[in-house]
């Protein structure tokens, strides 16, 4: 399962906050509508978009009631929280295939941005499940490695507490949890991209441009790409848009990331 539809109970994050620099409210240029659905993703985190369209179409009476108007309410809404630091996307979950919405804090991209959100024990719980899933083969780990991580912290974290801060990670879109498997979600892998590249430089589908985990490898160059943008690109041709081959898909890692080397 992805995604529940309750963030993180610790959030700090709530419509009060949002300021321009002189005391201006940023509150001043959104409407009744724009804060409720702002305070709808500070709640959740991540959404489906089916769910952020049934939310806005209750709070706008109607007038958000597909796919564009809710794209058009997200733009005028980004307009204004970008210049705090915010802003929300969409994208398409890797492992899920589902479409969401994301909130995501453009500020710092390092891990340490959550320290006002989670202790130092569930800080240092979340940073070794992330190097626990990108050093693995697969990109990803069994759910009983998951909170087995919690014996070996620096900052002690019981079994259960683990768990109750993980499962908040999951409905967050931090992590993605399927088949007993755990794997990185798509709002960690959004709103820590950059530190991301940095430390998996080879896992861009080339593509969309942006970090692959969970996907598609060609067998000829092992290249690795998202499943839905394979879908798209082989709508017009059936070659590896990597190496031009035609398109034989490495079984060794199908859906999963597979190895960094070019060759």
């Amino acid at each position: 399962m992805f995604c529940g539809q309750q963030g993180p109970k610790n959030n700090i994050y709530h419509l009060s906050q949002f300021k321009f620099k002189g005391g201006k409210s940023t509150m001043n240029f959104l409407n009744t509508s724009h804060r409720y659905f702002i305070q709808y993703m500070l709640n959740h985190g991540t959404s489906t978009v089916e769910n952020a369209i049934k939310f806005s179409a209750k709070v706008t009476g109607g007038s958000v009631n597909d796919a564009n108007s809710l794209k058009t309410l997200v733009t005028q809404i980004n307009g204004v929280i970008s210049k705090q630091g915010f802003k929300m996307v969409f994208t398409t979950c890797e492992v899920t295939d589902q479409n969401l919405i994301i909130w995501l804090n453009t500020k710092n991209d390092h891990i340490t941005q959550l320290q006002n959100v989670f202790t130092l024990a569930q800080l240092e719980y979340f940073h070794a499940i992330l190097m626990e899933i990108i050093n693995s083969v697969e990109y990803r780990i069994t759910y009983p490695e998951c909170l087995n991580i919690t014996c070996s912290l620096k900052f002690p974290v019981t079994r259960d507490a683990g768990q109750e801060v993980f499962e908040e990670w999951i409905k967050g879109g931090y992590y993605v949890k399927q088949t007993n498997f755990v794997y990185l979600g798509p709002r960690l892998i959004q709103e820590f991209s950059a530190y991301l590249k940095t430390c998996c430089p080879s896992n861009v589908c080339i593509l969309c441009q942006e970090l692959v985990f969970f996907g598609k490898s060609c067998g000829s160059c092992r290249k690795m790409l998202h499943s839905y943008c394979l879908t798209k690109y082989f709508q017009t041709v059936r070659q590896c848009p990597g190496c031009q081959s035609n398109w034989i898909e490495d079984n060794r890692n199908t859906n999963h990331a597979g190895s960094d080397s070019d060759d």
